[in-house]
């Protein structure tokens, strides 16, 4: 069973690793893990975080850098610009990555410079915000709405033929966009409020929302987006989670969004390191190389093949088939 990821923070320490002077990161540190979970897309993405925000701008054009030097480098990936690039990567044995950006706060307000990030850099995803405030929109512990500029930019994207995600945009974020939406809209890394009360989870009246516009939702596989109750941050109670959403948003429009943690270095965690003796996701779906796990307890709590096929690459590859093109 192949599986796509709608969210992966990977290339945050393929950068790291690059200042260092490694060089094929992936092929030495992921390949191997890539494939025993049988992982054949994701969405890679450039993540802007506050500890960067001295500079925004200067983080994402070195990351950019790096980005692109490993795709040059890493035989196993292929960049992802249209959906034809997807099928011949799963033709050649590859894994298509399409490029995002988890927040925008590096934009400012310059439509001139998304569109140079979508036609020279290949750019095919995006959030306006990660968890700060920026002149775009806000994160979860704000108020207030999309800013004329982000509305701007959300059209922009859906013009370019770009996926809007809204996974950390605040509630008022949130509504502002399914009030200007003019195509699907996803959630790429995002769980069930009604079963963990973390605020980047989406409300049961949310997930309608995002159902009617034709959106998606990619199940977070983060301990605190499972349970508040951390006897239920397991596997298990990840998979319930996951039969909450499809519940509200139909077999047809879920997927996986891991968001996994584990790989990434501490000065690159900040506020997201778990507590001493725990792990940021459960322990038996720690990486790439443990979504098999995650497939047998969907399979052991009734989910059938053709339900888990869906969930594991088909829904995420039609949604993205729809917008790229």
């Amino acid at each position: 069973m192949r599986v796509f990821n709608a969210h992966s923070d990977l290339f945050t320490d393929i950068h790291y690793r690059r200042r260092e002077g490694e060089r094929n990161v992936f092929h030495h540190h992921y390949e191997e893990s890539f494939r025993k979970g049988n992982v054949t897309g994701s969405i890679f993405v450039v993540w802007t975080d506050e500890a960067h925000q001295h500079d925004y701008l200067g983080w994402v054009t070195g990351m950019l850098q790096s980005i692109h030097d490993e795709f040059k480098e890493a035989k196993a990936i292929k960049q992802v610009l249209t959906w034809s690039d997807y099928e011949e990567a799963l033709k050649e044995g590859k894994i298509g990555v399409l490029l995002g950006m988890e927040g925008l706060p590096h934009l400012g307000t310059d439509l001139e410079l998304l569109k140079k990030y979508y036609y020279e850099d290949g750019v095919r995803h995006a959030g306006l915000t990660w968890n700060e405030e920026n002149a775009l929109a806000k994160g979860p512990k704000f108020s207030g709405g999309l800013t004329e500029a982000g509305k701007k930019v959300v059209h922009l994207m859906q013009d370019l033929g770009m996926i809007v995600d809204v996974s950390h945009l605040n509630d008022d974020g949130f509504w502002d966009m399914m009030k200007i939406t003019n195509g699907p809209i996803m959630a790429s890394h995002s769980n069930a409020r009604a079963l963990a009360s973390h605020k980047r989870n989406l409300k049961d009246d949310m997930l309608k929302a995002l159902r009617e516009v034709g959106g998606i939702v990619g199940l977070n596989a983060a301990c605190d987006f499972i349970s508040d109750d951390l006897k239920k941050q397991d596997l298990e109670h990840l998979v319930i989670q996951l039969e909450h959403i499809v519940s509200i948003m139909g077999i047809d429009q879920v997927g996986f969004g891991f968001d996994f943690m584990d790989f990434l270095p501490l000065e690159a965690q900040g506020t997201m390191k778990p507590p001493e003796g725990l792990t940021a996701t459960p322990r038996d779906l720690l990486g790439e190389e443990d979504i098999p796990n995650i497939l047998a307890m969907m399979k052991k709590r009734g989910f059938t093949e053709e339900e888990i096929r869906k969930i594991s690459h088909e829904n995420m590859e039609n949604y993205i088939r729809n917008i790229i093109g």
